[in-house]
Formats: C-alpha cells, structure tokens, sequence
C-alpha cells in the first residue's frame, strides 16, 4: 500500500492515499505498521510535487490520521513536515487548507508549534469565518499558538478575536467551545489589543459570563472562559456607566469561578489568574476568603495536588490572602500545609518555589500562635538562615520571618540560637542590603530576653556597629538599631552595668542625645525610642532610678513633656510621663521613692504636667493626671506601678512593616 503512493499513475496514487487513510482510521493498530512502512515520507512526496486539490486534500487527511500517535508527529518532525503542512494551510483551496488544519490539530497534541508565519494566521481567519460551527481543527490550531507572542501578534492583527467570538454564541459550535475559549484566553492574556477586541463584542462577554458559571461545563473551559473576562475587566473598567458596572459584576463571577475550580486536579493555572484578579484590592481578597479559597488551597497544597509549575503561585496566593487574617493563618496549619510548605524552602527546590514559600513563612510567622505550634516543631531555621545568604527578596523575607520567629521566648527562638541566627544577625548589620533586617532582629532576639542572652548579643555586636547603624543614613536601619536599645533596656536587671561596660560608657549618654535631639535626620522614630529606653531603664531596679536622675534625666523629660512645636507629638509626651512615673515610683522596700518624687517636683514637672498644649490627646491628659497624683499627695509607696505594661510596650512588634 505504502509503495503505491509512488506510483506514477495519479489515480492509483489517489486510492493508495485513500484506503491508507482508511486503513489508518478504521484500525488504530495499523498506524504503527504504516509508520514503519515509511508511509509519513512518501505523503509529505507526494504534496511536495504539488498534487491535485483532491489528492492533496487526501494526502492530507492520511498524514491528519498517523499523526494521533506521537511516532508519527516525530517522523513528521524528523521529515522537516511542519513547513509543508504549514504551506498547505495557505492553500487557496478551501478543502486543502481544511484538511492541513486538521493535520496540524494533530500535530500540536505532541509537537506544539513554535511559530506561525502572518500568512498562515490570515488562512486559519478564513477557514473559521469560511466554516462557522465547523471550526473545530482551525480553532485548536490557534489555541495551540495563542500564548507565543509572534503568533498571538499576527493572529490578532488577522482579525482573529473578532471571528472567534463570533463562534461562542453560534449554534452546533458545541465542539469548537473549548478550543475557541482557550484560544481567546490566550490571545487576551498576552496583548491588550485583544482583550479591547473582545471587550467591545458584548454578546461574547455575556456568553463569557455564561460559560464561567455554567457548572456542567468542562472545567478548562470554565476556566478558559474566566480568564477571558479577567482580560476584559480592565478595559470595560476604564469606561464609564454600565461598561463600569458590568466589569465589577463580572469580577465578582471570574472570582467565584476561580475559587470553586481550585478543588480541580487539572493543572489549569487558577492560582495565577486569581494573584491577577485580587492585586491589592482589598474587598476582593476579603470576598475570597469568605468564598473560601484558603481552606481549598492550603488543602490543595497539603495533599501535593499543585503540579509544581503551579505550587510557587498556589504558595503566593495563600501569602495575599492570609497577610492580614490571623484566623486564616489558621486554617492553613489546621489544612496540614505547613510541613509541604516548609519542603518547599529546602536549597534543591526551584529558586521559584523557595522565593514564594519564604515569603508565606514569612507571612505565617506574624502569628504567635503559629510560632507556639504549628511552626515550631518544623525544621526553618537552617533554610532561612540559608536563604538570607542568598541576597534578593527572597533573603529579605527569610530575615523578616526570623525576626518573628526570635520576637518571643520558645522552641522557635532557641532553634534559631542553636543554628547560628545570632552570629548571622551580627553579620547582616554590616550587609547594606540587610542592614536593617539585622538590626530588627536582633532588636526581637533582646525582646523579653534573660540576662545571658542579653550578654551573648552584646558579646557578638561590637558597640561600634550599634553607633554606626543610629547614625546611619538609612532610615530603616536606623529605627531598629534604636529599638534594640530599647529592648535591650527593658527588664535590664543587672545588664545595664554589662551594657555600660560594652558601650564604653557611651549607652547613657547616646540615649540622652536621641531623647533630646528633634531632628534625627532621615529617622523620626528615634526620639520616641530613645524616651521608651528611659522608661524602661526607669522601670528598673533603684539603683537604676538614681542613676539616671543623677544624670539629669528628669529635667531631660519634664522638658519633653513641656515642649511645644510639631516636633514633640503626644507618643513622645506620653513616653516621657511614663518615665517620670517609674522614676518615682518603688516598692516597699524601695527607701528611696519620696525622695527621688521631691527630686523630680524641683525641675519643674508640675507646671509641665498642668501646663500640656490645647489639643494634647486623652491618653497623655490621663497619664499627666496620675503622675501629679502620684508625684504631689503620695511617696509611691507599696502601689503596683507600670512597669508590666510599659515592658510590653517596649518591645517590638510581631507584625513586621
């Protein structure tokens, strides 16, 4: 048979073609027989002689059916057969250009094409506007080069979208649905001329809508379908009345649609779309977690359904839609995603998967219960550590995740210890990228700390980089390098001795100067830092109290709180009042207390305390009012005083900026 298509006579050429063709369609198993028999060569012979219309549409139709199994698409390949078929396309014979249409359906099951010359663009427009419900192969051709720009270009300017959208509400084209949508999808994904082409076509966007909500449809098509209208929002949003209305309608239908498809195990790529849809808009992130997009997710993840092009997207998804939402947080450790998620940060994934997986470590260490429980027993600290090396965004998350991790005493803070974290802290304060991320952490690292690891912090930071990071001109750096005096100021005991020693007696007297000081150039937090360090230190033992009285602290304060001008706010006022009061007051065995409330009467605290600025807020009033209380009608004695709330105060926060 494969020898007759030689044959010199055109008609017997004509029914070799035809019965191989037959033979090929009626008995699968026979293809593979008639590939070995070299039947795909001798085809592509006979259309590269030029045959007749019927002949070529013949030889055509054979070569369509050999190509169903992935020998023949690789002979064909082999061969150098894409370009012939691809010239057959252009064929001025509808029935040639059909036929080629179908061979190359075939054809990109297992060799996707990697182009499509303008020309050949121009023929698949024409046989679906020449086949309407027909335009089933023609349309899966296109689906198969949508997403390539070149061809999406070309396809577009062809006309391609307006013909497509036609086929959506046209009846009998039941079989070309699904090729037409992901074409469309395709084509509106990459060029914004084609999502403004299907846009304007309003019967397609309703039918859109239709197809997204439609249960009973084929989940690609759905979703094909949803990513159409994702396209268009933007567009029909620029414009104004109902257009404007319509698209917030219908981001509400691509929403719901997306979220209900994510149960799905075809790998369709919702994870994406959805991070498209959501941006920053807040209202949709919130209807997302209502429609319960969490839950399915962080499932999808416990139960490795994600195919891993589609994992690092599923991990920066669940980061949007828990970065706010502690009970969210939640719902992903009672999923049973955290051990998947930490796999993910392991130094063999794809530098991909790791980046998204420490940016949601990142989002998931906010939560101090997740910190007690669910995250505490996985092994995190050795990959984030590992990632801060890295450089990047992704270094960056890693810090700011560990920094949460250290914020409180636990398992978390002492694995961190175990793997090196506070060598690496000191280290990244001498990286500029870093430099701000390290000061924070170490800044939560001295949060709630003991004496020894106080110690050991300040055994490893030499002085000179704390000095150097308050002086810095990076705003950021700066902040935290104040905070972690604070910290380390708070519940001092008998550190504060230790910290002189390693500040060579510079600690007082910097924190003096931040106090005082208004400007602090790029870092305005710094004043409210160093008063908070005050306070804490003023929270301290007596011999802490004399010391900074001794130093002037209280004429310091009483000034502050005096102050007038946009420089000193109520925080800092209010920070300053705190400090005045634990210097005053003590305990009961605390001799001291009335003298040092008659010490601090002399600088003048009453008039300022009477005399705060018109406008001063409640919070400052009331605390105003309990220090004259405190400082006028009584010595302090046997009272519980502030110290347990300021100490919390003092410390740095578990959500980072």
């Amino acid at each position: 048979m494969v020898a007759r298509l030689s044959s010199i006579d055109p008609a017997d050429r004509l029914v070799a073609t035809r019965a191989l063709k037959n033979e090929s369609i009626v008995n699968p198993r026979r293809k593979l027989t008639l590939l070995r028999a070299g039947a795909v060569p001798a085809l592509l012979s006979q259309l590269v002689q030029g045959p007749s219309p019927k002949q070529a549409t013949q030889s055509l139709s054979a070569l369509a059916s050999l190509l169903l199994v992935q020998q023949g698409c690789a002979c064909l390949v082999e061969e150098g057969g894409t370009d012939v078929l691809l010239m057959a396309l252009c064929s001025q014979d509808a029935g040639v250009a059909a036929a080629s249409a179908s061979a190359l359906r075939a054809l990109c099951v297992h060799a996707p094409l990697r182009d499509l010359p303008p020309a050949c663009c121009s023929a698949l427009c024409r046989l679906v506007a020449q086949a309407g419900a027909d335009s089933v192969a023609p349309a899966h051709v296109m689906a198969a080069v949508a997403s390539s720009p070149g061809p999406a270009r070309a396809l577009v300017a062809a006309g391609a979208v307006p013909h497509l959208a036609g086929l959506l509400g046209m009846r009998g084209a039941g079989l070309a649905r699904t090729p037409v949508l992901q074409a469309l999808a395709g084509l509106a994904a990459g060029d914004p001329e084609a999502a403004r082409q299907l846009a304007a076509a309003k019967p397609a966007v309703d039918a859109l809508a239709l197809a997204a909500r439609n249960g009973a449809e084929v989940a690609a098509s759905r979703y094909n379908a949803a990513a159409c209208l994702l396209y268009c929002c933007p567009v029909l949003q620029e414009r104004r009345g109902e257009a404007e209305k319509q698209a917030l309608s219908l981001r509400c239908c691509v929403l719901s649609t997306l979220v209900a498809l994510l149960d799905c195990k075809e790998p369709l790529g919702c994870e994406r779309a959805l991070l498209l849809l959501l941006g920053t808009d807040a209202s949709l992130l919130a209807a997302a977690v209502d429609a319960g997009a969490v839950a399915r997710l962080a499932g999808k993840v416990a139960r490795c359904d994600c195919p891993p092009q589609h994992l690092p997207d599923a991990l920066r998804l669940l980061s949007e839609l828990c970065s706010d939402e502690e009970a969210q947080r939640r719902v992903v450790e009672e999923a049973g995603a955290l051990p998947r998620i930490a796999a993910s940060l392991a130094p063999d994934r794809e530098q991909e998967e790791r980046a998204a997986a420490v940016h949601l470590v990142r989002v998931l260490s906010r939560s101090t219960k997740l910190l007690r429980g669910g995250l505490g027993p996985l092994d995190l600290a050795q990959p984030l550590l590992a990632l801060t090396r890295e450089g990047g965004d992704a270094a960056a998350a890693a810090a700011a995740a560990l920094s949460n991790a250290v914020a409180e005493p636990g398992p978390a803070r002492e694995a961190v210890l175990r793997a090196g974290g506070l060598q690496r802290f000191v280290g990244m304060t001498g990286e500029p990228a870093l430099r701000a991320l390290g000061f924070w952490a170490l800044s939560s690292l001295a949060s709630r700390a003991g004496d020894e690891l106080k110690r050991s912090l300040m055994a490893a930071l030499p002085w000179s980089a704390v000095r150097d990071g308050v002086a810095s001109g990076d705003a950021g750096a700066a902040a935290k390098a104040w905070l972690l005096l604070r910290n380390l100021a708070h519940a001092s005991g008998a550190t504060l001795d230790d910290a002189r020693r390693w500040s060579g007696g510079e600690l007082l007297g910097l924190l003096r100067r931040g106090a005082r000081d208004v400007g602090h150039g790029a870092c305005p937090a710094a004043r409210l830092h160093a008063l908070y360090a005050a306070v804490n230190l003023a929270a301290g033992p007596r011999a802490h109290k004399e010391l900074l009285l001794a130093e002037g602290w209280a004429y310091l304060l009483v000034g502050v709180v005096g102050e007038r001008g946009a420089a000193c706010a109520d925080a800092h006022r209010e920070a300053a009042i705190w400090a005045l009061i634990n210097l005053a007051w003590g305990g009961e065995d605390d001799g001291g207390a009335a003298d040092r409330a008659a010490r601090i009467r002399t600088t003048g605290a009453e008039g300022a305390l009477r005399g705060l600025p018109p406008g001063t807020g409640q919070a400052v009033l009331e605390r105003a009012r309990q220090a004259l209380d405190k400082l006028k009608l009584e010595p302090l004695l046997g009272r519980r005083g502030p110290s347990d709330s300021l100490a919390w105060e003092a410390m740095a926060d578990m959500e980072d900026e």
